[in-house]
């Protein structure tokens, strides 16, 4: 892998961005609306490696604050040992949290609702990726000269953009001169915003956490389900496209589709394939939409998955009439066949 050098002091913006843009990743994977986790071990792992990251950002903060270079000119060896110890504890937290990502990418144990955010996700951090692999053999937050004036540090940009994301990305070599009090002054500023940023996720985490693991026991055990999650029935996004046609996009991921030769409706979550990571629909209930009863029952089948979705049967059930009614596929006097409208 082929590594570039900056020529030029690189500006205060740049000192441990990729931290902050480690953590929206974290955020999006692990907290944000929608996350279906499958394994809550490997959650809890993540969290506890963003709060140590927390503590030795916390404490490089204070390091820089002071700076390393005593009014009298004496280099301070003991702090700037110091502070590379915290710069060594922040690189052996961001491969932790890169090689657990790879984990849940390779088994798929979070899966958030956002296909882009998956999909940035993928290619960063496939196990088998040139990324992650330069991250884990190159990556370096920095490490203090021994003179106290240069911070040295070797990164990889993550790029948000996966559609343009280029094969050849490589680390960069970074240089930050200390010996300024002005530069030190902007750099403790730029590491205090990534370390608030770091705080507000390791605060989400502990939030979801709280609100959404099941039990001690999903914890303890080797999954967090009884078994492999369950979507029940699933459209690929393939599958859509040949052989249904959109209705309606609905608010919290739910969309319409209808087959097309008009015969039968869905009403579902847009979510990936926990087996796979193939994007698609999680089918709610699907209704025969040309039955001779037409005008008075549509017969239903159900499989509501309540880990998909926070509609309840009857909000579904509405969203899903509404929808069929609003594009002229059922008249606005059809309702559910009752004794058929059941959930498992």
């Amino acid at each position: 892998m082929k590594q570039t050098t900056t020529g030029q002091p690189t500006g205060a913006l740049h000192l441990l961005r990729e931290l902050a843009e480690l953590g929206n990743l974290v955020f999006g994977m692990f907290a944000g609306p929608q996350v279906t986790v499958r394994h809550w071990p490997v959650y809890y792992r993540v969290y506890l490696e963003v709060d140590g990251l927390c503590r030795e950002v916390n404490r490089l903060a204070g390091h820089f604050a002071r700076g390393f270079i005593d009014t009298d000119d004496m280099v301070d060896a003991e702090r700037i040992a110091a502070a590379n110890a915290c710069l060594a504890g922040v690189d052996g937290h961001v491969r932790a949290i890169a090689a657990l990502l790879a984990e849940v990418v390779r088994e798929r144990l979070v899966i958030p609702a956002n296909p882009a955010l998956v999909q940035i996700v993928d290619r960063h951090f496939s196990p088998e990726g040139d990324w992650y692999r330069g991250l884990q053999r190159h990556y370096r937050s920095g490490c203090i000269a021994p003179d106290g004036r240069t911070l040295a540090r070797t990164v990889l940009p993550i790029d948000p953009h996966p559609a343009q994301w280029r094969a050849d990305a490589v680390p960069v070599e970074q240089q930050f001169e200390l010996a300024s009090a002005y530069a030190r002054t902007l750099y403790s500023r730029t590491i205090r915003q990534v370390q608030v940023a770091l705080n507000q996720v390791y605060a989400a985490l502990g939030t979801c956490f709280v609100q959404r693991c099941p039990s001690v026991g999903a914890l303890l055990h080797p999954r967090s389900t009884p078994g492999p999650a369950s979507m029940g029935f699933f459209y690929s996004e393939r599958t859509l496209n040949e052989v249904h046609e959109l209705v309606a996009d609905l608010p919290d991921g739910l969309a319409v589709y209808v087959s097309r030769d008009h015969r039968f409706a869905t009403i579902g979550t847009r979510g990936i394939r926990p087996l796979d990571g193939t994007p698609g629909l999680i089918i709610h209930v699907s209704v025969h939409i040309t039955e001779d009863a037409l005008p008075r029952f549509i017969p239903a089948q159900p499989c509501h998955n309540r880990e998909y979705t926070a509609a309840s049967a009857d909000e579904l059930k509405a969203l899903l009439f509404h929808a069929l009614i609003n594009a002229g596929f059922v008249p606005p006097g059809a309702r559910f066949d009752e004794e058929r409208w059941r959930y498992s």
